[in-house]
């Protein structure tokens, strides 16, 4: 019964042309009743009732065929109708099938190109200078390092950079630290020594003058100190951390504008209901996309990330868009108060990880 009533919703055109038929038959019927009462209408027929059965034909074309002509009509709509519902369908599954071509390109796309970004990261490498002190004397040696441990070494001589900015004079003279250690040998004071050695050498191999110091020192905020201190450390690194960061602002330059063609294409095809659930299908799959990408990267790409973004606008209104350095905690920046230079970006918090872990 319920199918019955909701063919009927479906096909009230159709169901009208049918009554009007059965009208017609019924009409028909009935009058061949009454006429067989009056006339034989199986036997034979004189030639004057002959004649007057044609006032029957004359009633049977006026009347039941006007109905019948009418029961044409609504079967004419109806399979008009009908067929309207089928361009339709066929309408909407090109559209379907047009989305899913568009995610389809959008996810090799993407794949593809987080694939090229992986293997740039691993193909990376550089020397890095690196010092230890056996306790009578400091060995400066030269280490190849790739991919992860490459950006291992890269965030640590920009952190570096950043200390020796925080001097008070442009001093790169090496026995003012070493005459400090104490004999017999001091672990503690050695490390301290040492990194200071390590950046007296890095300031010279990156050619950073005292004009240079003092123009770093000159910045009238956190920020744009921040921001002098990656642009000169850039400028030694660009050969290779330079070709990483445009790649990665390329991958999400192309999703963004991928997006915006697909929300277009949905707005454009789809109407209420449809509309809403293919824009939050095409948001989750834009989510799981990221997370892809955010999940290739290390903590040290994300420190080199965020401080490249200070000088980089372009960069950094996809950083904050997408969220990209969601994972960085602030404990891992050169200050934590540095969480706040930019508004936009969200970090985690180390200090409410551990009041979650020890509550006591």
């Amino acid at each position: 019964m319920r199918r019955f009533i909701n063919w009927i919703k479906q096909n009230p055109i159709l169901l009208i042309a049918y009554i009007c038929v059965g009208i017609g038959l019924l009409i028909w019927g009935g009058f061949l009743l009454l006429i067989n009462k009056t006339y034989d209408v199986g036997g034979d027929l004189t030639p004057e009732e002959m004649a007057q059965t044609g006032q029957v034909g004359d009633f049977i074309g006026g009347i039941v065929g006007a109905i019948w002509a009418l029961a044409g009509v609504f079967l004419y709509f109806s399979a008009i109708r009908l067929q309207t519902k089928e361009l339709s369908r066929q309408a909407s599954t090109e559209d379907e099938n047009r989305y899913t071509e568009q995610i389809k390109q959008l996810e090799n796309t993407f794949f593809n190109l987080l694939n090229i970004q992986q293997n740039i990261k691993q193909n990376l490498s550089s020397n890095f200078r690196d010092i230890k002190y056996n306790g009578s004397k400091f060995e400066r040696n030269f280490h190849a390092y790739s991919g992860n441990d490459f950006f291992d070494y890269a965030q640590r001589d920009l952190r570096l950079l950043y200390k020796f900015q925080m001097r008070d004079k442009f001093i790169i003279d090496d026995e003012i630290y070493i005459k400090n250690i104490p004999h017999p040998y001091d672990e503690a004071t050695a490390q301290y020594v040492m990194e200071n050695i390590l950046i007296n050498d890095i300031i010279k191999d990156m050619s950073i003058r005292e004009e240079d110091f003092k123009r770093i020192k000159g910045q009238n905020s956190e920020v744009d100190i921040c921001r002098a201190v990656y642009f000169y450390y850039f400028l030694y690194y660009a050969p290779s951390i330079g070709h990483y960061c445009r790649h990665l602002y390329n991958i999400l330059k192309y999703i963004d504008t991928s997006k915006r063609d697909i929300i277009r294409f949905i707005c454009r095809t789809y109407n209420k209901e449809d509309r809403r659930r293919k824009l939050i299908d095409l948001h989750k799959r834009i989510r799981c996309y990221v997370a892809f990408l955010q999940s290739s990267l290390s903590t040290a790409e994300l420190i080199i990330l965020f401080y490249n973004s200070l000088v980089f606008e372009k960069a950094k209104k996809f950083y904050i868009k997408y969220q990209i350095l969601e994972n960085l905690h602030d404990s891992a920046l050169f200050m934590s108060y540095h969480n706040t230079m930019v508004s936009g970006y969200s970090f985690k918090s180390t200090k409410n990880l551990a009041n979650s872990i020890f509550k006591n």
